[in-house]
């Protein structure tokens, strides 16, 4: 996830968490916006709206997926780290 991959493990928390909960929504309203805009002024160039709807963000099915991914490496992470007195 390119967006954690600036984080240490133990820098990602609930927090960031939402961070990027928040920022990925805002993504994606910004891309829906720019659609609607491009769809409202038609006849558009069709490529331009074509690429709009490619760039708009992750759909909130996306972004769950991303979510259950990082859940998974969080506890592979927890399930392999050293654990003290063993």
């Amino acid at each position: 996830m390119p967006f954690s991959s600036d984080y240490m493990l133990s820098q990602i928390g609930p927090e960031l968490i939402e961070r990027y909960i928040a920022e990925k929504v805002d993504e994606r309203r910004e891309g829906d916006a720019r659609v609607a805009r491009l769809e409202a002024a038609l006849p558009a160039s069709r490529r331009e709206l074509a690429q709009a709807r490619r760039e708009r963000g992750l759909s909130n099915v996306s972004i769950n997926k991303t979510l259950t991914l990082l859940r998974q490496v969080l506890a592979a992470v927890r399930l392999h780290r050293p654990q003290p007195g063993r």
